[in-house]
């Protein structure tokens, strides 16, 4: 760029959506330059570079699921705005080599692959936030952007659902979910790769990060604007010291100590340099070094420690305050004499505001809220971050500066912070443990305590987890009113999903028929309908995307550990070796129909899944999902039942109790084309379909009740009411729906045959609890998924 020559650049307005990555990926791939504008920078925007566009994004989050191609190129890619130490935002010229860069960096040492489903904790706004959608999207993953921003509520059921398996946020965001550990529970296990921002976090709280995701790649970085993620920490590998470390780096970044221990950087993920006045200015010296002003060391592993700023700047959640722009702006509307702004730390958002007032009698009130004001227009709301104290005389240097530091260092708060991981109950003693009032009353509301979005998170947690749920409008309650509304709102009834509901309603039948309780008759179709509804949900992307391979080949392997188990036994049992049972051919055998062992089931599925691989293997078919994905998918439903229909006539199968793969793949395909559906006539004409093929694939089975329910209750019903008390119990016996199948016809075997006790009722739960210990050993020690990387890092063909 040539001095004083402007840039073409595209204003984007920041708004954390969908569709704001959609145009900001577009504009990396038609390499236009953009510059991200807000209320405090949008003027400096139009300073900064001719406005040749500008954008204003949709609202609204959802899953994005895209594909970038990262451009090596040492060409300017975006302008961000970075805090300045005398308040006006510097304009920071990132080059798309220094995104590549990061990118290449950061996977390679996650190890991030393209099942990668993650939840963006912070708004894709900030340089953290889209830093991690152009890592997921380069590795072909998916990533979820939260309407309503971080909510541990929401990753917890989507855990459990299995909707995600990565989060990234910045520290203040990870205390809230290690202050309420239980929130997460063992869905923390199903957590593969966890990326945090760079806010300081201490030994103890990595420590319990690995606690809580004890399975995850958990990595830190620390890196500035200028130069982002230098060096990354493994916190997940390392103990010790070197968790109060922030990593080390990989070639070819550089660092070193300068002789006033400031920390300096080299290598191409640094910045092309910071717009001024329309010249762009290098940030490294003649020898291409970065002198930042953080100061620390290195050990003699290598091993960067950050020993403070050499500077002033305030970090709150990962926005950085110059304290004397604050103070000449609060101290021009302030009553009285000025107040001093210094940082202090924060245990939330990494460091907070100290006000420090020379007159005992200035209201602390009116210090707090013009300061809070202030902050606002620079993005922070932290009100419960800002507190005020006395000092008769204020430590100066020589020269007459304030000494912020030593204030800083010798600020001893009124009490300690009560945000504790335990179990706080009453709804005083939780605003207690967020707000450090000491004058609480039960007429005070979360508002009128100084509530912000952040306490808004955790205190929703906390009084989720006491009240049993929360009203509309809880914020705005006294503390007497929440605490009357508890009765209220815990209530009998609760809500689950209708496809767990029916998933575990159904193998309690199955259950039920193999004890010899023959009620409503087994649920296996239903079973093998939901494998084609949640394949839909959970996998349609990628099917469409790139084949089925890669996905059927995971699944396959969930399905196939504990079936070889089970062969083991089986073999041992009957002094034999089959080698159609081995082969995944022995549903096709007359003598191989069995219930004590049903491997068909097994069998069954992975011969649909072959077929369906097969189908998404031809790129034309490909293509057609992604234009009609419902339109398409039921075309192929009506050739799956035309099958259905004609093959008896060609392929008579009775004496295999019809256990064929050219039946069941029509029930898997019903499932799949019901979560397809979009539009109301979609919905109609899906549900009849399926209730037109129940009849004729069953006659008037019970089998078909259940078909029938199936097809007319998904489309239209997400949720249904259940007993608070059965809720978790109905989700656990639903997550381990293949366990219990395969496990609970051995168990009730054993129980009737071999121990002779003839009760139907105790036979039925001896099957089901017994499976679900089967599964809870099998699930716990991860042994699927471990099978699975074993075999993907010997790169099997998939």
């Amino acid at each position: 760029m040539q001095q004083n020559q402007k840039i073409k650049i595209t204003k984007i307005h920041k708004v954390n959506s969908v569709d704001f990555i959609t145009k900001v990926f577009e504009l990396y791939q038609a390499r236009k330059v953009f510059a991200i504008s807000n209320e405090s920078n949008q003027n400096l925007a139009d300073k900064i570079g001719l406005v040749d566009d500008e954008i204003l994004p949709k609202p609204g989050g959802g899953w994005v699921k895209t594909s970038l191609n990262p451009i090596k190129e040492n060409i300017p890619a975006q302008i961000t705005f970075s805090s300045g130490t005398q308040g006006e935002p510097k304009a920071i010229v990132l080059s798309h080599l220094a995104l590549a860069d990061v990118v290449e960096r950061l996977n390679r040492l996650m190890q991030v692959d393209s099942s990668i489903k993650e939840y963006v904790g912070v708004p894709v706004t900030y340089s953290f936030g889209l830093g991690r959608c152009r890592a997921v999207a380069t590795v072909g993953g998916s990533f979820y952007i939260p309407e309503n921003g971080f909510n541990p509520t929401e990753i917890a059921h989507m855990l459990e659902q299995g909707e995600i398996n990565a989060i990234s946020a910045v520290p203040s965001l990870w205390r809230i979910l290690l202050s309420q550990p239980q929130v997460i529970g063992q869905s923390g296990t199903k957590v593969r790769w966890i990326e945090i921002g760079s806010q300081w976090m201490s030994v103890e709280e990595k420590q319990q990060m690995k606690q809580l995701f004890p399975n995850a790649c958990i990595v830190q970085h620390y890196g500035l604007t200028e130069a982002s993620r230098t060096s990354l920490l493994e916190v997940s590998a390392v103990e010790g010291d070197k968790l109060d470390s922030v990593g080390i780096v990989d070639t070819p970044i550089e660092i070193k100590i300068d002789d006033n221990s400031n920390i300096c950087i080299k290598g191409e993920h640094l910045a092309l340099g910071e717009l001024i006045n329309g010249e762009l200015k290098t940030l490294s010296n003649s020898d291409g070094w970065l002198v930042t002003r953080d100061s620390g060391k290195v050990s003699a592993d290598g091993y960067l420690y950050f020993l403070g700023r050499t500077d002033d700047l305030i970090n709150c959640s990962g926005i950085k305050v110059d304290p004397e722009s604050l103070e000449r702006e609060v101290n021009a509307k302030l009553d009285g004499e000025p107040v001093v702004l210094v940082g202090i730390k924060d245990e939330q958002r990494g460091e907070g505001f100290l006000a420090v007032k020379s007159n005992e009698s200035q209201s602390d009130e009116q210090i707090k809220q013009l300061i809070h004001a202030e902050l606002l227009l620079l993005g922070v709301n932290a009100l419960s971050a800002i507190k005020v104290t006395y000092l008769s005389q204020l430590p100066m240097t020589e020269t007459g500066k304030v000494k912020r530091k030593q204030i800083a260092q010798t600020y001893v708060p009124p009490k300690a912070s009560k945000l504790k991981s335990g179990k706080v109950t009453g709804v005083i003693n939780i605003y207690r443990s967020l707000f450090d009032e000491e004058n609480m009353t039960e007429d005070d509301s979360f508002k009128s305590l100084g509530g912000d979005s952040l306490n808004y998170v955790q205190a929703s947690v906390m009084l989720e987890q006491y009240l049993g749920g929360v009203p509309d409008n809880w914020d705005l309650m006294s503390i007497r009113e929440l605490e009357k509304s508890k009765t209220k709102v815990k209530g009998f009834w609760t809500k689950i999903e209708m496809s767990i509901f029916l998933r575990a309603l159904a193998i309690l039948c199955v259950v039920a028929t193999h004890s010899g309780i023959e009620v409503l008759g087994g649920g296996t179709l239903l079973l093998i309908f939901l494998v084609g509804f949640n394949m839909a949900r959970f996998r349609f992307d990628d099917f469409r995307e790139d084949g089925a391979w890669r996905s059927i080949f995971r699944y396959s392997i969930t399905l196939l550990v504990p079936y070889y188990l089970l062969t083991i036994v089986y073999f041992a049992w009957n002094r034999s070796f089959e080698i159609d049972v081995i082969l995944l051919y022995a549903n096709l055998m007359i003598a191989k129909i069995t219930v004590i062992f049903p491997f068909w089931f097994v069998q069954i599925l992975v011969q649909c899944l072959v077929i369906i691989g097969l189908l998404f293997s031809i790129k034309s078919i490909r293509d057609k999902m992604k234009e009609s994905p419902w339109l398409f998918s039921y075309i192929f439903l009506l050739g799956f039942i035309g099958i259905r229909i004609l093959y008896p006539y060609i392929w008579e199968t009775a004496h295999l109790n019809d256990l064929v793969p050219i039946r069941f793949i029509a029930h898997i395909w019903l499932g799949w084309c019901i979560y397809l559906c979009a539009t109301e006539n979609q919905k109609l004409i899906t549900a009849l379909t399926g209730v037109t093929f129940a009849f004729i694939d069953t006659g008037t089975d019970l089998e078909t009740g259940w078909l029938i329910i199936g097809s007319l209750t998904l489309p239209y019903i997400r949720f249904v009411p259940v007993p608070s008390l059965f809720k978790r119990g109905l989700n656990a016996i639903a997550e381990a729906t293949f366990y219990i199948f395969i496990f609970n016809g051995i168990l009730i075997y054993l129980f009737i045959h071999i121990f002779k006790i003839d009760s139907s009722i105790l036979a039925f739960f001896a099957g089901l609890i017994g499976s679900m210990v089967g599964w809870w050993i099998l699930e716990r020690k991860r042994i699927p998924a471990i099978i699975f990387n074993k075999l993907r890092n010997k790169k099997q063909p998939l």
